[in-house]
């Protein structure tokens, strides 16, 4: 997913203007000059996209006996994204630019929330320690 997501960046949908014409310039979105709403929707769905899979990917490879190392590079791809997305705005448009920022920013908390939710609100309780939940589990495995 993160793979898809980032390479979504590099080559957007509509794809991007090879060379300057007019109030186009080269290396800018295609999309974002044509339809602006379409665009918007696919930065915020993107990042989302991103995000999560690079959260999910530093979840699920702790305890990895290189995790300083992956974090370290997930740490410099999530510095790429948002330069690589922002790249694609068109010059002058500081609604689209605005937006695409606030959509980076809120989905790379985003899959952060519902943890901080789950701790603020319900804290951890310990289960109580009884024989029949232990005698039922033990019968499941």
């Amino acid at each position: 997913m993160i793979t898809a997501t980032y390479q979504a960046v590099l080559s957007p949908p509509g794809g991007v203007w090879q060379e300057d014409k007019d109030q186009y310039s080269a290396g800018k979105s295609i999309l974002a000059t044509k339809s602006r709403r379409t665009f918007l929707m696919f930065i915020v769905g993107n990042s989302i996209g991103y995000y999560a899979s690079l959260h999910m990917i530093t979840r699920l490879t702790s305890g990895f006996p290189l995790q300083l190392a992956l974090l370290s590079l997930t740490f410099c791809m999530s510095i790429n994204y948002p330069v690589a997305m922002l790249n694609l705005v068109p010059k002058g448009d500081q609604t689209c630019s605005v937006v695409a920022l606030i959509s980076i920013i809120f989905a790379s908390i985003a899959p952060l929330l519902p943890n901080l939710c789950r701790r603020l609100h319900f804290p951890r309780q310990k289960l109580p320690n009884c024989a029949y939940f232990r005698a039922r589990f033990a019968s499941l495995l």
